[in-house]
């Protein structure tokens, strides 16, 4: 199967295009069979499935006997989420297996949106969570917390989740990351922190004395410092 593309993405269309073509023409029933498996593999899935050779075809990888069986795992460069369109056709190509062109990738039920954003936006409003959940799985290992929490509040807002709230709880950690490193700092690092609540424990034993007529110094505990709370 030669391949005149120059890239390795341009080659996988061509590559999906001729054994799409196979599964209904091919000359067995275990080519047509083995074509037709090909065709729901996603890019990163065919990539670790296929190797492209200096002549410029796809072969089938070959695997030791001993892996056989084993299921094969691809892997794909991550974009970050401010490279836009980049990252969103990332994400279709994760999610789409019968794309046979850039124009494919970007169909969502016959209709053929004008960027990759759009089409996963669609995607994502006819799928469950778990698409969105990975979207912001990837964004979380290399963005920042802004890019996130932006990528968050236009997942909310366009793709209209079914239960936002657990998005929330499960990426509210790697959101906040840069507002508690800030305050970290700007309160003088974890010692100071540590201050804080134990300051905190002070006050709050402090008040259930005082509801008795009491303080923590009548016990010869140290009192809170006012100043800092």
């Amino acid at each position: 199967m030669s391949q005149s593309a120059q890239t390795k993405l341009t080659a996988y269309f061509d590559a999906k295009l001729f054994y799409t073509e196979q599964a209904i023409s091919g000359l067995s029933l275990e080519d047509r069979q083995f074509a037709a498996s090909v065709c729901h593999l996603k890019y990163e899935n065919f990539l670790a499935t296929f190797v492209r050779k200096n002549n410029k075809q796809w072969s089938p990888r070959q695997r030791p006997n001993s892996t056989v069986g084993t299921p094969l795992i691809g892997r794909m460069v991550a974009i970050h989420p401010n490279q836009q369109e980049k990252f969103y056709l990332h994400l279709c190509l994760k999610h789409r297996s019968c794309a046979t062109a850039f124009a494919s990738l970007r169909t969502v039920y016959e209709d053929i949106k004008s960027t990759y954003k759009g089409a996963c936006i669609s995607l994502g409003s006819r799928q469950n969570d778990s698409q969105l959940v990975e979207c912001l799985q990837e964004a979380a290992q290399i963005a920042s917390s802004n890019s996130i929490r932006g990528l968050f509040c236009n997942v909310i807002i366009t793709c209209n989740p079914t239960e936002p709230e657990v998005l929330f709880n499960l990426f509210s950690e790697p959101m906040a990351e840069d507002i508690l490193w800030r305050y970290q700092h700007e309160l003088c690092g974890d010692d100071f922190l540590k201050e804080l609540a134990y300051n905190d424990l002070l006050l709050a034993l402090n008040s259930i004395f005082e509801e008795h007529g009491h303080t923590n110094a009548e016990y010869g505990i140290q009192m809170p410092n006012q100043n800092l709370c």
